[in-house]
């Protein structure tokens, strides 16, 4: 019966395993498409002093982890081109504020050095780029799972470092 029981489990994780491998080859096809929306959930700041002591937090969020979910917050790609729309919190480094985005990342145009590429062994597809907006730069690191899960790493020249949770999905006109 052990014996039964030990290649039933063998088979199963078998199974399992192949349909990761299929579910990330369909994340990365997606992503080669060259056709796809990013969409933001979490926002997940590095931890500080201000950002811990804010009162303006609903109850579920706290410094470290926010629910973004109610405010438009993606990256479309489509053609070479990018439209970025992201809540920011964190600690701003320059001394001059443009608040034209609202305090958040928001960009459209074309990313500089944009790579994708697929990680057999992790099951997942990278997608790196850099997009500059007037004397801000940031590298974007975008890493999509099987589940069509995102997680976004945005590095500022001028913020700290915020990182985001979502999913990924073929981008629809509008």
């Amino acid at each position: 019966m052990s014996i039964g029981l030990g290649l039933l489990l063998l088979v199963s994780c078998k199974s399992l395993d192949s349909n990761t491998l299929v579910s990330a080859q369909k994340m990365s096809a997606l992503v080669e498409s060259g056709s796809y929306e990013v969409t933001l959930d979490f926002a997940n700041p590095m931890a500080s002093t201000e950002l811990n002591t804010l009162r303006l937090l609903s109850p579920d969020n706290t410094g470290n982890r926010m629910d973004i979910s109610g405010n438009v917050n993606h990256i479309k790609y489509s053609e070479d081109s990018l439209d970025v729309r992201l809540s920011y919190y964190g600690t701003r480094f320059s001394g001059v504020t443009d608040i034209s985005g609202g305090g958040g990342i928001v960009f459209k145009g074309k990313p500089e050095n944009y790579k994708t590429s697929f990680n057999e062994k992790k099951q997942r597809t990278t997608i790196s780029f850099g997009i500059r907006e007037r004397a801000e730069s940031y590298d974007v690191i975008i890493e999509v799972y099987p589940s069509s899960k995102a997680f976004l790493s945005i590095n500022s020249s001028q913020r700290s470092s915020i990182t985001y949770d979502g999913s990924i999905s073929e981008l629809v006109e509008e």
